[in-house]
């Protein structure tokens, strides 16, 4: 996910008030992210369990994104794509609408590297300190029984909804724009360890 998006205010006199209103009204702190609807659905505490109707969006077991090597699978929903990207640092894999046509895609973006530490050192005080993020209404969450944090990442625009968790030496980091929270929800809850 792009974390330098900005924000058009339309002219520079318009965004010198804004800026100035901000300053005055959050004394040069992040302004604090409301727990919406949509955070809910995410980290609530069934959000580690599937309905029934949300079974028969995800699809079948043909319709998962499996990587054997590291040993962990997640259902790909009807109409979208699991596409995975190898780099020296790790692997990312796009979950994104499979459809051509469309400008603007539905994505939950999963980011998976070795690591070496605990899972109780996924603290929101570690991943401002090592990540530079800005956390809010962090909780912690168990996907497939391994134990990690759920958070919103303010310092993103809009804000992001991620997921960090560890299971057998890796660090998994799941993250959506709050108009994915179904899709990022229906694959947390599909995620399964091999």
């Amino acid at each position: 996910m792009a974390r330098s998006q900005r924000v058009a205010y339309g002219s520079a006199a318009a965004a010198t008030a804004v800026f100035a209103l901000l300053i005055a009204a959050f004394a040069f702190r992040a302004p604090r992210v409301a727990v919406t609807d949509a955070f809910r659905l995410v980290f609530s505490d069934n959000a580690s369990s599937t309905s029934a109707a949300e079974q028969g969006a995800l699809g079948t077991e043909s319709g998962r994104f499996s990587d054997p090597s590291i040993g962990f699978s997640f259902a790909v929903p009807t109409g979208f794509r699991a596409v995975k990207n190898l780099s020296d640092n790790g692997e990312t894999i796009l979950v994104q609408t499979s459809s051509a046509s469309s400008s603007v895609s539905d994505t939950v973006e999963v980011y998976v590297r070795s690591y070496n530490g605990s899972p109780t050192d996924i603290t929101a005080k570690n991943i401002e300190a090592q990540a530079g993020l800005t956390v809010q209404n962090s909780v912690a969450v168990s996907i497939a029984g391994a134990q990690g944090l759920g958070f919103l990442d303010a310092s993103s625009n809009p804000p992001l909804y991620e997921a960090w968790f560890v299971h057998n030496g890796y660090l998994f980091q799941a993250m959506a724009w709050e108009k994915d929270a179904p899709l990022l929800k229906s694959i947390l809850a599909s995620w399964r360890f091999n």
